[in-house]
C-alpha cells in the first residue's frame, strides 16, 4: 500500500523563509519509508490578498490535512495568522489541483473531522506522482554546457538567424551599459573565444539611453527582426523599447539597426518584454510595476496585449493583467516579483515561463503560466499557474537562484538558457544552459539533472 503525507517545514533563513516553509509539502511511500516530493520544496501555496491600496498581503499556512470524498482528495490548511480562515484544494491525482479556495472551518467541519495528515493512494496514483514530483536524473556521456558559460551576463538568450548563432544578455560586467551581441557558427562557439562581439546600441545621452540596458531579446515579428529591451534615461525609470533591423541588414552592424522606439508609457516602470504568435495573432507580455521602493509598492506584475506586427508599439487590445506574485515562492524575502516571461509552444500548449523571487539572489525561481493556443489569450481565466516553481535552487547544488530564462531549439532538442549564481556569490549572475526534457505527460521539465557516466 502507498500513502501521501502532508506537512510544513521549519524556516531556514534566506534559503527557506517562512513564505516557503509555511506551505503544503508532501511525501509519498509505504507509510514507513516516505520520500519528500518536489525535493522537499512546497507544492501548494495560499494566494496572497490584494489590499485596497493595490499592495499585496502575503499569506502562509499550517497544519495541512487531507480527506477523500467521492473519489476526490480534499486538502486543508489553516491560515497561520487567522485560524478562522481555511484554504482548501481539490485533486484527483495529486498532480492537478483546483484552488486554493477560502473556507470557514465551521462550514466544512464534518470533512475536517475526518481529515488527517496521511491518506492512502493507489499504485497507479503513486506512479503518476513519482513521474511529476520526484527528482529525475539522466545519464549522459558528457555534460555539454558547464556552468558558468558567460560570467556576469544575466537574462540570456541564444538565437539563430541567417545560418549564424547569436547570444544577447543583460551585460552586468559592463554595468548594464549598451547592448552587446555575440555571433558564432555554433552555440558552443558562442561561449569560447571563437565568437565575435559587437555593441549594437551604446550609451547615448542625447537620446536618453543612459542606464539599465535590460533583458534584450531577439524576436521575429511580422517577418522582420526586432530586439525588445528596456532602458532608462538619466533619471531612473525603465521603459520597454524595440529596435528593428533594416531590410537585408547585418545584426552585428550598429548602423543597420533603426532607432529604438518606446513601446508605450505607463505611470510605473516596464521591462522584460517578450513576444509570441498564436492563431495568426501577435502578443507581447511584459512586467510592470508601480511605486517601487515605497510602502505602496505594487510588486511586479505580468501583462499581456495584442499588437500590430507591422507597428509593434501599436496595441490592438488593452493591456490585461495576467499574473501577480500571490504565491509564497513568487513573493519571498521581501521581493515581490513576476518578471522575465518567455514562451515555449509545444503542440497546442503554451508554456509561458516567468520568474519570481529576487533576480540576484538565492530565492529566484522559474514557474509556468500555461494555456491552450486556441484559447482566448487575453482572458486571464485561460491561463493556469503552476502551483510550485519548475526550476529553483533545489535543482542542483552547483547553482543558486536560477531564473529569467529563454528557449532555443537545436537539431530537434530544446534548451533553456537562464542566469544563476555560484553558491555563496549573491548578485553575481552568470549564464547557464541546460537541456529541456519532456516527461510522459508532455510537460517540459527544466530541473532534470544530467550525470556523466563513469568511463
Amino acid at each position: 500500500m502507498k500513502y501521501i503525507r502532508l506537512y510544513t517545514r521549519n524556516r531556514d533563513g534566506i534559503k527557506y523563509p517562512e513564505e516557503l516553509a509555511y506551505s503544503v509539502h508532501m511525501s509519498a511511500g509505504d507509510g514507513v519509508t516516505m520520500e519528500p516530493l518536489n525535493k522537499n520544496y512546497g507544492i501548494l501555496f495560499p494566494e496572497a490578498a490584494v489590499a485596497d491600496d493595490n499592495t499585496i498581503i502575503p499569506k502562509t499556512v499550517m497544519n495541512p490535512t487531507v480527506t477523500k470524498k467521492d473519489g476526490a482528495y480534499i486538502i486543508f490548511a489553516r491560515d497561520t495568522k487567522d485560524d478562522t480562515i481555511l484554504y482548501t484544494w481539490i485533486t484527483f491525482n495529486f498532480v492537478d489541483f483546483e484552488g486554493p479556495f477560502v473556507k470557514s472551518p465551521d462550514d466544512i467541519k464534518d470533512l475536517l473531522r475526518n481529515s488527517t495528515d496521511t491518506v492512502e493512494i493507489s499504485d497507479e496514483e503513486y506512479s503518476l506522482i513519482k513521474t511529476v514530483w520526484m527528482p529525475r536524473t539522466v545519464k549522459v556521456e558528457k555534460t555539454r554546457f558547464k556552468f558558468p558559460l558567460a560570467e556576469g551576463f544575466a537574462d540570456p538568450q541564444v538565437f539563430r538567424w541567417g545560418g549564424k548563432w547569436y547570444f544577447i544578455a543583460t551585460n552586468d560586467i559592463n554595468h548594464n551599459i549598451g547592448l552587446y551581441v555575440r555571433e558564432a557558427d555554433s552555440v558552443d562557439c558562442l561561449f569560447t573565444d571563437r565568437h565575435s562581439t559587437s555593441v549594437i546600441l551604446d550609451y547615448d545621452e542625447a537620446n536618453g539611453f543612459i542606464q539599465c540596458f535590460w533583458a534584450p531579446e531577439f524576436h521575429v515579428i511580422g517577418g522582420r527582426l526586432y530586439i525588445l529591451f528596456a532602458v532608462s534615461g538619466k533619471e531612473w525609470r525603465v521603459v520597454c523599447h524595440y529596435m528593428r533591423l533594416r531590410e537585408g541588414g547585418d545584426i552585428m552592424n550598429p548602423r543597420d539597426w533603426e532607432r529604438p522606439v518606446k513601446m508605450f508609457d505607463c505611470p510605473g516602470i516596464t521591462l522584460d518584454m517578450t513576444h509570441f504568435t498564436a492563431n495568426n495573432a501577435d502578443y507581447v507580455v511584459w512586467s510592470e510595476r508601480y511605486r517601487i521602493g515605497t510602502p505602496l509598492d505594487s510588486g511586479s506584475m505580468l501583462y499581456i496585449a495584442k499588437i500590430d506586427p507591422e507597428e509593434p508599439s501599436k496595441l490592438l487590445s488593452e493591456p490585461v493583467l495576467l499574473s501577480r506574485p500571490l504565491y509564497g515562492w513568487e513573493n519571498q524575502s521581501h521581493t515581490i516579483n513576476n518578471e522575465g516571461p518567455y514562451p515555449l509552444i509545444l503542440g497546442n500548449r503554451i508554456y509561458l515561463a516567468y520568474s519570481g523571487g529576487a533576480a540576484a539572489g538565492y530565492s529566484y525561481v522559474v514557474g509556468y503560466l500555461t494555456a491552450d493556443v486556441d484559447a482566448d489569450l487575453l482572458d486571464p481565466k485561460s491561463w493556469r499557474k503552476t502551483p510550485a516553481p519548475v526550476l529553483s535552487s533545489y535543482a542542483t547544488d552547483k547553482e543558486q537562484g536560477p531564473g529569467h530564462c529563454s528557449f532555443f531549439t537545436e537539431n530537434g532538442d530544446i534548451y533553456v538558457s537562464y542566469h544563476a549564481e555560484r553558491p555563496g556569490e549573491d548578485g553575481r549572475r552568470n549564464t547557464a544552459i541546460r537541456k529541456v526534457y519532456i516527461n510522459e505527460l508532455g510537460f517540459p521539465l527544466l530541473n532534470v539533472i544530467e550525470e556523466e557516466a563513469e568511463n
